[in-house]
């Protein structure tokens, strides 16, 4: 098969053939997802794969069932180098799975058939991880530590949270976007949720949407930005808002005006505060031009969140697919029908 990966890395010695049990010369293919996983061989000879552990076939089930050009970890230094190569052609799609098949597809897409990393984690390894999500859905409510954050401790292990904000919010790799609720997601994936932004509405009875002189305001807002760049809702200029009672909790009427502009797109979040409070910048400043100035269709925009939908899923009903974006059924059909077509998925 010829395919290559890192020996270093994988910590296979390859400079010496192995053998199978009937003495086929053989290749490694990978490395041990952990101590009980060893190398997963191809036999030159036939061409057939050789399972070592059931949980590896997951990959292998996953790279079947998703024919695209998907490579499970292209960097081997985070647990497996190519499993299979872009287009494993002699490998026939799969018609059917059973439920073991389906349930080790669906943890190896989700990130939990790799062994943790076995040095400090650090932000590539975050960056990874979120990037095979397709987004990391943020949800500070807690008992530990924000519930997002245990999202990638289980997959990672103990990690600094100075490291985290610096994966995520340092160097443009990530944005915060209304994805599935409030989510991480890659930048690239801005373009594709245009049609999001276009269709927000803000909460009809939120103190913004009853303020009088409203359009001033939230215009005040955007030339305070322009002029000064990045704030809180604490740079705002104060605005009365609704009575409260004791024990009440309200946003304030400047954080409405920053989440009526950010529902839109005019603007994004920069980083974070210690206490979790969103530091807004005007969207062109903080999303790569690259991305910021892509305009697709909403057809396609809503294909390529399938296709990512597809990818963090595994394996997946049309609702399954539907909702990782929040999408309807009715929307998402659609566009499932035309990444079967073209060879993406298999039904």
């Amino acid at each position: 098969m010829g395919n290559r990966f890192d020996a270093a890395a994988a910590d296979v010695d390859v400079s010496k053939p192995a053998r199978a049990q009937h003495g086929e010369t053989v290749e490694a293919l990978g490395r041990a997802v952990d101590e009980s996983i060893r190398v997963r061989w191809c036999c030159r000879n036939e061409k057939k794969m050789l399972p070592v552990n059931p949980l590896l076939d997951a990959f292998v089930y996953f790279r079947i069932f998703l024919t695209h050009d998907l490579n499970v970890f292209p960097q081997s230094r985070f647990g497996l180098p190519h499993i299979l190569p872009a287009r494993a052609q002699h490998v026939m799609p799969l018609r059917s799975m059973s439920l073991a098949m389906a349930r080790r597809a669906a943890l190896a897409a989700q990130g939990f058939a790799a062994s943790r990393p076995g040095c400090t984690v650090n932000a590539g390894h975050i960056r990874r991880t979120v990037r095979q999500l397709g987004l990391l859905q943020l949800d500070f409510v807690n008992v530990l530590v924000p519930a997002h954050q245990m999202v990638l401790f289980s997959r990672l292990g103990p990690y600094d949270l100075a490291c985290y904000e610096r994966a995520i919010y340092d160097g443009g790799h990530f944005a915060e976007q209304w994805a599935h609720e409030a989510s991480i997601v890659p930048v690239a994936a801005w373009p594709w949720l245009q049609h999001r932004r276009e269709s927000f509405r803000p909460w009809p009875n939120s103190p913004i949407m009853k303020l009088k002189g409203k359009r001033k305001y939230l215009a005040e807002i955007i030339e305070l930005i322009e002029e000064i760049g990045a704030v809180t809702s604490q740079d705002c200029p104060a605005m009365p808002g609704p009575a409260r009672k004791p024990g009440d909790w309200h946003r304030s009427v400047p954080r409405w005006a920053l989440e009526y502009h950010f529902g839109y797109g005019k603007l994004a979040v920069r980083r974070r505060l210690p206490n979790f409070q969103r530091v807004y910048d005007l969207a062109e400043r903080v999303i790569d031009p690259r991305h910021f100035d892509t305009r697709l269709s909403v057809a396609d925009q809503r294909r390529e969140l399938i296709r990512q939908a597809a990818r963090a899923c595994g394996i997946a009903t049309l609702a399954d697919l539907a909702d990782y974006y929040r999408m309807t059924n009715r929307d998402a059909a659609p566009r499932v029908l035309e990444l079967v077509d073209e060879g993406v998925l298999q039904p």
